[in-house]
């Protein structure tokens, strides 16, 4: 259901990542998701069925994914989740609760380990320094896009 799905501008979804969006997806501007990343808005009716485990009901609940998170390889978002703006979800993640802004949160169940700079992060977001945007603009220096380190890790 494409109609359900927004998304933002400079947004990058990695190969065979699936967006069930029967419940609604909003993703806002600035969010990479990794390859094979998961998206579910809805789920079996199991409370108060009218068979087991299972009904044909289904119970739909949004997801949105707030500014400049980035979600890693093989994560899984569950039905009514909020990631808040500006948190690096882990690869392989299950994410079943809200995350808060600027969390790094990794894990079955995804939980925060520790924050990023928020302050930090506000800045750039205020100056539209998305990384997609900027590398489309041809405006990141070698430092910016780590190909200095990644030299230096070839070497």
């Amino acid at each position: 259901m494409p109609e359900r799905c927004v998304l933002g501008n400079y947004i990058h979804v990695g190969c065979d990542s699936v967006f069930l969006a029967q419940g609604g997806i909003r993703v806002d501007d600035g969010v990479i998701f990794g390859p094979r990343c998961t998206i579910w808005t809805a789920n079996h009716r199991y409370d108060s069925a009218t068979a087991i485990p299972y009904d044909a009901g289904v119970v739909l609940r949004p997801v949105h994914v707030e500014e400049g998170v980035w979600v890693g390889t093989n994560a899984l978002i569950l039905p009514g989740v909020r990631v808040g703006y500006g948190s690096v979800i882990g690869a392989g993640s299950v994410v079943a609760g809200d995350i808060p802004p600027g969390a790094i949160a990794v894990g079955n169940p995804c939980r925060p380990v520790k924050f990023r700079d928020l302050a930090q992060f506000d800045r750039l977001r205020k100056e539209q320094r998305w990384y997609l945007k900027l590398a489309g603009e041809g405006r990141l220096r070698e430092e910016e896009i780590g190909l200095d380190l990644l030299e230096q890790e070839l070497r």
